[in-house]
């Protein structure tokens, strides 16, 4: 009877351990893998231009953005290459005043 319960034990043990094991290797990898960004841009005194990128995990996760004459023109959200989320022509609001 107590080998039955020591082995559930032993078991939910090893799951503790497993997950605990997981947690830390998520917890490593949000701190020591760097963040890669660029950008370009230029400006006149009516036109603003520009385009980014930020990556993180290697490429894993990056997002795209394309900015021209006030306009988003192209953006996206990508998880290991496939498109997540889109933008296309979401156009800013200017005060002109």
């Amino acid at each position: 009877m107590t080998g039955v319960i020591f082995g559930i034990l032993k078991l939910l043990l090893i799951l503790v351990l497993v997950l605990l094991g997981l947690a830390l290797l998520l917890l490593l990898l949000l701190l020591f893998a760097p963040i890669s960004y660029r950008a370009r841009g230029s400006a006149d005194e009516t036109v603003m231009d520009g385009r980014g990128r930020i990556s993180w995990l290697f490429g894993t996760v990056s997002a795209d953005i394309e900015y021209r004459h006030g306009v988003a023109k192209i953006g996206s959200i990508r998880l290991f290459g496939v498109k997540l989320y889109s933008i296309e022509g979401i156009s800013e609001v200017q005060d002109e005043g």
